[in-house]
C-alpha cells in the first residue's frame, strides 16, 4: 500500500476509516510504502484506490516500473476530461498509460460502514475469466461480497453516474419534498443512466 499521508505508513490500524475499510476486504498483509514506485516495483496486482484526478499522475510515475505481466484494478469512480475536453473512462487510462490490463471494482459502499464489518456488496468488471477470480478471491469476505461480470465499461459507467444520481436524491430528502419524489428522482436517474450507456457504451 502506497501511504503519502502523514503517519499513515507509522500504523496502518482501525482508527481511520479508509485505513480500517482496505484490511477488511481481506487485505490484511500490508506493508506502507511512501514512495509509489517502490511499491509497485514487482507488483503482480495493481488496486487503484484514489481520486480520480490523480490517476494520470500516478500512472505517469510508475509506468516504467511495472511489471508487463501484471494487471490493475480501479475503485476509483470519475471520469478522465483530458485538456482538450476527451473524456475517458479511468480503466482506459490506466490500461493505456501502464500497458497492462485494467478492471474495475464498482459498487454503493460507504468506507466507514465496511470498517464496521456491515454487509456490502460490488462488482467486479473483468473479461478475463481467471484474472477476475483472483480478484475476488483477494478481496471477497464473509461480510464483503462480490459478483463477477464481463461488462467492465457499463459497470464503471454505472459507478460514476450512481453518485450523482445520490446527491440529486439527497437534495430531495434536504428539501424535504418526501419519499415520492425522491422515489420518482431515483428511478429517472436510473433511467437517464441506463440511456447513458446504451449511447456511448451500446452492446
Amino acid at each position: 500500500i502506497v501511504a503519502v499521508a502523514a503517519g499513515f505508513s507509522d500504523g496502518l490500524g482501525y482508527g481511520d476509516n479508509t485505513k480500517a475499510a482496505v484490511i477488511r476486504l481481506g487485505l490484511k498483509e500490508m506493508v506502507a510504502y511512501p514512495d509509489v514506485v517502490e511499491a509497485v516495483k514487482d507488483a503482480d496486482i495493481l488496486l487503484f484506490i484514489i481520486p480520480h484526478q490523480f490517476v494520470e499522475r500516478i500512472c505517469n510515475e510508475i509506468k516504467s516500473h511495472v511489471q508487463k505481466t501484471a494487471f490493475a484494478v480501479s475503485f476509483s469512480k470519475g471520469f478522465y476530461v483530458s485538456k482538450d475536453k476527451h473524456v475517458e473512462l479511468l480503466s482506459t487510462v490506466i490500461s493505456r498509460l501502464l500497458e497492462v490490463p485494467c478492471y474495475v471494482l464498482m459498487g454503493a459502499n460507504i468506507a466507514s460502514e465496511v470498517a464496521a464489518g456491515t454487509f456490502c456488496e460490488a462488482t467486479v468488471g473483468s473479461r478475463n475469466y481467471e484474472h477476475g477470480q483472483i480478484i475476488k478471491s483477494l478481496i471477497q469476505t464473509n461480510e464483503f461480497r462480490i459478483v463477477i461480470k464481463s461488462d467492465i465499461e457499463v459497470i464503471e459507467v454505472l459507478g460514476a453516474l450512481k453518485n450523482i444520481v445520490a446527491v440529486a436524491a439527497g437534495f430531495s430528502d434536504g428539501l424535504g419534498y418526501g419519499d415520492n419524489t425522491k422515489a420518482a428522482v431515483i428511478r429517472l436517474g436510473l433511467k437517464e443512466m441506463v440511456k447513458f450507456c446504451e449511447e456511448f457504451f451500446p452492446g
